[in-house]
Order: structure tokens, then sequence, then C-alpha cells
């Protein structure tokens, strides 16, 4: 099961493997068009690389001005695993393009997200970017058959080299053939067999050569075949694929998918607002999810909760602001709301409770201790302290320092105490010592 954190290692930055990519197509298509021009049979992948190079070219240009480093960066990362610190959404959409053999249409891909999701929810930009990822994958694709396609070319321009020189050669125990590649068997096979009777010597050579390592040319035959094939249909795929991609409705995509947008359509007003007022809403989630470190599925949730606490409150009927989700999230009610969700530190240390021990009622136990060690982590950083570190530093310094504590506790022969009941366990501690 994969841990999931914050923040892309910049390492795994994709786009410099995109231009190698790029580049090593960029060969094989030169390769393609010097064997037109000297009459060698191209393999039927590359003829789509031919057809469509000019394709690959521009969404490689486009990538690059797309995902920039500090982008790529901002995405949640694996953190264990053979992909530790490469973005979630990269690995996915590598899986995705692995399992459908580069070929995606929007209705899978939304199925293949929504799939995910039973197990893991992804943040909104990595849906808003999955497409950016898919092309990325398929260039990784493309590549791939590129470097059997290259293969293919060159035993294709060996061969022809060679049936020359074989027929030339009358002395058929001279002639040795390189056996080791289907594509040079294959080819071979074919260009001999278009010479008919001349050439069936140099055919049983080569058949007997075949059958040494425990295959036979009709074998060896129709495994190439089939693997062209193959080729051939993977690189039809990741084409048009990398052409619906340009043209799928990201927006669709994201209605269809997205937890967060699925939950704040249950309020009524937003389901009606338009598409940038959505959009302002979802960023202010997205900045506080980042600022808090909770999830936004989280935030989401207690926004409506918060929501629905104000319709059921009958002192409450004639406020209809804070009965809208926007209220908490760019509203007079955010500071409400951000207090609810980060109040529970200050009762962890005031009550003085374990936090290994203690149990959030405002989100899961883990993101609660994200939540605390990451802010304890910020104040340690900056050299600061809270009111509650106030009265924890001071505990603990009477409990180390006896001297200290009997100095306090001459100079207060007697303690009052207003509203004595509104104390917490902190506050109690210091106040016993010091009486």
């Amino acid at each position: 099961d994969s841990i999931i954190k914050d923040k892309s290692d910049i390492e795994t930055y994709p786009i410099p493997r995109v231009l190698d990519n790029f580049e090593y197509i960029s060969l094989v298509y030169t390769l393609l068009n010097q064997h037109v021009k000297l009459g060698i049979p191209i393999h039927p992948a590359g003829e789509w690389l031919l057809d469509n190079y000019y394709l690959i070219e521009n969404t490689v240009k486009i990538l690059q001005k797309t995902l920039t480093k500090s982008k790529y960066e901002k995405f949640p990362r694996i953190a264990n695993g053979v992909n530790a610190g490469f973005a979630r959404v990269f690995v996915l959409s590598n899986e995705i393009v692995m399992n459908t053999d580069g070929r995606i249409d929007e209705g899978e891909l939304i199925e293949y997200i929504n799939s995910y999701q039973t197990q893991k929810n992804l943040y909104m930009d990595e849906i808003w970017n999955i497409g950016v990822f898919l092309q990325i994958s398929i260039i990784e694709k493309i590549r791939g058959i590129c470097e059997k396609i290259f293969v293919s070319q060159m035993q294709k321009f060996k061969v022809e080299n060679m049936v020359q020189r074989i027929l030339e050669n009358k002395n058929v125990k001279k002639i040795k053939l390189d056996c080791d590649l289907y594509p040079f068997i294959e080819y071979m096979t074919y260009r001999l067999k278009t010479y008919g009777r001349e050439t069936a010597p140099f055919l049983d050579i080569l058949e007997e050569q075949v059958q040494k390592n425990g295959m036979t040319l009709v074998e060896v035959t129709n495994k190439e075949h089939f693997d062209i094939a193959l080729k051939r249909v993977s690189m039809q795929n990741s084409i048009l694929s990398i052409k619906d991609i340009s043209r799928m409705d990201i927006l669709s995509i994201f209605e269809n998918t997205s937890i967060v947008e699925k939950m704040l359509n249950t309020d009524k007003v937003y389901k009606i607002m338009d598409y940038q007022s959505k959009a302002n809403y979802r960023g202010a989630i997205e900045e506080i999810a980042k600022k808090t470190k909770l999830s936004e599925v989280y935030i989401t949730q207690k926004c409506l909760e918060m929501c629905n606490a104000k319709k059921n409150n009958t002192e409450n009927r004639k406020n209809k602001k804070n009965t809208h989700v926007g209220f908490y999230l760019i509203g007079d009610g955010k500071a409400e709301f951000l207090s609810n969700l980060i109040g529970e530190i200050s009762l962890v240390k005031g009550e003085m409770l374990s936090l290994e021990h203690y149990y959030s009622a405002t989100c899961s136990d883990d993101v609660f201790r994200t939540i605390y060690e990451s802010y304890e982590e910020y104040l340690r950083l900056y050299h600061k302290i809270d009111f509650d570190d106030m009265m924890v530093f001071t505990y603990e310094l009477f409990l180390q320092r006896e001297d200290i504590l009997e100095q306090w506790q001459k100079r207060f022969p007697y303690i009052l105490i207003d509203e004595f009941q509104d104390i917490n366990k902190i506050q109690y501690e210091i106040i016993r010592l010091l009486a």
C-alpha cells in the first residue's frame, strides 16, 4: 500500500526524460525516412510514426511549457516502494497507459480514476493535470515501440546488404547467418523466398541454424509477425490517445471524478454558480489544505457540516449566509472554520494529554498527529512559543527546578482564582505547585 506525502522529489521531474525520449523518437523517424528512400520495407508501427511525428513533436513542446519544475514539485508523492519520490498522478498515469496498451478514452479514464479513488482520494490538482501525465506516459510508450522499430529496421538493412553477397557466394557451406534476432530471421526468410529455388540451399542453412536454438523458421516467423502486429496496434493506440487527450473535456472528467466537487454540489447555491466562482471556492479549499495539512475532502466535509449545523439551528433561521459553504471558505466564517480545525492542539497541551492516545474529534488520528507535529516543528524552526507553551514550559520548569519553584511559592502567600471552573489541567497543576 503506497504512502502518500507532500511534494514530489524534484529528481523525478519527468521532462528531461521526455526530451530524451523525443530525441530517440526523432532518430528513428530519420532512419525510417532514409529507409523509405532506399526501398527497405517499413515496420507497420513505423508507418504510424512517419504520419504522426508532427503530433508528437507538438505534444512535447506543450509538455515542456505546461509542466515546470515548480509545478511538478507541488504534486503529492509516493513515499515508499519502487516509485518513491515520484508524483502519485504520474505513477497512476503510467499504470493506466500500461493496462490499456495506450488506448485511452474519456469514459475509461473516468472509470480508472473512480476505481483508484475507492482506495485513496486524488487531490483536485491531480485530476486537473492527469492529461499532462498521461501524455508523458504515452511518449514513454512510443519510445519503447521505437526501440523495437529501430532493431527491426537495422536488421532489414543488414539483410539487404547480405542477400546479394549470399547469392554471389556459390559455396553454401561457407555461409554463416546471424540467427540471434527474430527480425533478422523473419526478414531474411522473406527475402530468400523471393528468389525461389535459387536460394533454397540457403534457406536450409537458415533453418538448420534456427533449429539449434530449439525453433523452426515457421515458428520464428509467426512470433515475429505477432509482435509486429502488437507493436502496430500499440503505436496506433498511442497516437490516437494523444489526439483524444488534447480534445477531452477535462471539466467533465473533473466533475465526474472529484470527490470534493461531488460533495460541494450538495450545496444548492454552489451547484448553480458559474465556473469562476466555483474555481474560487476550490482554490480556497486547496489553500487551506496546504496550510493545515488536512485533506481536501476532510475540509469540504467540515464546511458542509458547519453549514448543516447552522441550517438546523432554530436561532439561525434568519441568517442564510452562514448556511452556504462559501461563508466558511472565502467569507466571514473562514476564521471560525479554521479555529475549529486547529483548536484541538490547544486542548492536547492544556489538558496534558498524550498525543499517541488522543482521539481527534475533527479529523482522523493520523491526520491530527501530522498537523500537531508540523505545527510544533514550525514553532521550533522559527523560535516561537504559543500561549499553551507558556503554561507547559512553566510547569516543566517548576518540576525540574525546585529552587525556582520555591522562590515563586514565597512570592505569593495567597492565591485568588477568578472563574476557577474554566481553568484547564495545566493551569491547575501550576497553581497547585505554587500553593
